[in-house]
């Protein structure tokens, strides 16, 4: 966990994160045509864990927002930390779908 990530709980006493996901370092469109960077933050984690949710939908397409949630939540990987820095888990996309 980076210092940048959002730690819970909030002011409205809700446990956060849900859940982690890869946003460090991330090889990235850069700002010139045809070029890539290196980026980091949850612009870059985000889209990983919406692209999971798509895969998910495709393959469970009958899925409601709540059966997402727990899904996410049942497949995620423990990484030992203290919730308020892991929440869930790791997101593992094969786990995901599985």
């Amino acid at each position: 966990m980076v210092d940048y990530s959002g730690r819970g709980p909030t002011e409205s006493c809700v446990c956060k994160p849900d859940i982690v996901a890869p946003g460090s370092k991330i090889i990235s469109c850069g700002d010139r045509q045809c070029r890539y960077q290196i980026k980091s933050g949850t612009s870059m984690s985000t889209p990983l864990v919406s692209g999971a949710i798509a895969l998910l939908l495709e393959r469970y397409p009958d899925m409601t927002n709540v059966d997402v949630k727990l899904h996410i939540r049942e497949r995620a990987v423990d990484l030992g930390l203290p919730h308020n820095q892991q929440g869930w888990g790791l997101l593992d996309v094969a786990r995901l779908l599985q």
